[in-house]
């Protein structure tokens, strides 16, 4: 995917902002070749009630369920 969009919700998408910076390497202080969008409140605003909507969801989920995905997520891990 490319650097310049944000997973929100499940999608990735441009980020609302224009700005965006670049990582270092902490190994060698060196600047990473790709650029990263700073996400701004909109697509905060977007993620946080993305979440909301996971989390009532996650909620209503047998407790079974959730304990197969996590340890199926940590041995792909």
């Amino acid at each position: 995917m490319s650097t310049e969009h944000v997973l929100i919700d499940g999608n990735w998408r441009a980020a609302n902002s224009s700005d965006s910076f670049h990582a270092f390497d902490p190994s060698s202080g060196e600047a990473l070749p790709e650029q990263y969008p700073v996400s701004g409140w909109a697509d905060c605003d977007e993620a946080l009630d993305s979440a909301v909507v996971a989390f009532e969801a996650l909620q209503m989920m047998p407790r079974e369920q959730i304990a197969k995905f996590l340890e199926t997520f940590a041995s792909r891990l």
